[in-house]
């Protein structure tokens, strides 16, 4: 199978996009540190996404104005990365869709 529409590619930089697009990839993950852009910065670069995305934020961030606009506007949001079963209780009172963990096991998710 077509592995450009398998993998989902996490890019630092909105300007990354033009280069995985030129590489084949088809959807990708925009991952948002805690030094976030501000949020007009942000929806005026999603505006011009022309793939499938999400946006990864920091647990710090999950519940910012920023998380719940970009919600609000329908953007799947990840928060990475929980290892604690109280803050992944946490987050799904939030507009989280999903996490990234390396110690919560299936059953607790």
């Amino acid at each position: 199978a077509d592995a450009g529409s398998r993998i989902i590619v996490e890019i630092d930089s909105p300007y990354d996009v033009y280069r995985l697009k030129k590489l084949g990839y088809r959807q990708f993950i925009w991952v948002l540190d805690d030094d976030l852009p501000d949020e007009k910065t942000v929806l005026d670069w999603i505006r011009q996404f022309d793939l499938p995305f999400a946006i990864s934020l920091p647990p710090s961030q999950a519940d910012s104005e920023l998380a719940q606009t970009l919600a609000r506007a329908g953007i799947t949001l990840y928060v990475r990365s929980v290892n604690d079963a109280r803050q992944w209780q946490q987050l799904q009172t939030q507009d989280i869709a999903e996490i990234y963990t390396g110690t919560l096991p299936p059953q607790l998710l």
